[in-house]
Order: C-alpha cells, then structure tokens, then sequence
C-alpha cells in the first residue's frame, strides 16, 4: 500500500453545522486541507466526546512504510 493515499476526514457535528450548514449530502464530498483534497466519510454524533474538546475532525493517522515508533510492529503509541 501507498502511505496516505486515503485522504479522508470525519467532521465533528459543530463544524458540520457551522462551516457546512448541516448539509445531509456532506459525505462524499471533497475538502481541501492543507492544500491537500480529502473526502469526508461521516459526522460525529452531538454527543461525541473526545479527550479533547477542540478537535473539530479527525484523520487516519498511514502506518504504512514507516519504520521505528510508528511501525505497525509497534504496540504503543503516544500523541
């Protein structure tokens, strides 16, 4: 595989709302993030919590081709 040749993205439902007037029809469209085109596969439920209340998306983080710390040999990994 290709490392991060799935460029995709999950919106939180704020963002959705605000940048995207809940539009039902987002998912499948395409969004420019640092210059980069990225499909969005889905939005997060109001209720979605994470750790960090200020994220607004989320992104696969490619493993693929990498080697040490982030390896898929690798069983931990710390952001």
């Amino acid at each position: 595989g290709v490392a991060g040749r799935h460029r995709v993205i999950v919106l939180s439902d704020g963002l959705w709302r605000r940048q995207f007037g809940a539009d039902p029809a987002i998912v499948g469209r395409s969004i420019q993030l640092n210059g980069v085109a990225h499909e969005i596969v889905g939005v997060l439920p109001p209720a979605f919590e994470f750790s960090n209340t200020s994220l607004e998306l989320w992104a696969p983080m490619p493993l693929e081709g990498l080697s040490g710390p982030l390896s898929r040999a690798s069983h931990e990994l710390y952001v």
